[in-house]
């Protein structure tokens, strides 16, 4: 099996038990973050590990139970699908005025 796809195998596993990763982020848990093996500070377009992190996003892309929307401090927000169902069901019960 090849990097990218073990990659993807490893991030897949860890959004499936967390419900939530960020693209990237220095303190939060980020899909650039475990593919580098360190926290990123700044763009991950340029770190060693550029190639593999944008592999494992486009498959997170293609993949049919994840989703992704701008969520945690305005960044992009990788999660399953069933998490995602979840957060929306919570936020329209909470939505002030009802």
């Amino acid at each position: 099996m090849e990097i990218a796809a073990l990659d993807f195998k490893t991030a897949l596993q860890t959004l499936r038990r967390l419900g939530l990763l960020l693209e990237t982020d220095a303190r939060l848990p980020s899909v650039a973050s475990l593919i580098a093996g360190e926290p990123i500070s700044g763009s991950w377009w340029s770190h060693a590990f550029a190639q593999n992190i944008f592999a494992t996003l486009v498959q997170f892309e293609d993949h049919r139970d994840v989703m992704f929307t701008k969520l945690i401090s305005g960044k992009v927000t990788w999660c399953t699908e069933h998490s995602g169902r979840k957060f929306l069901l919570s936020a329209k019960r909470e939505r002030p005025g009802r």
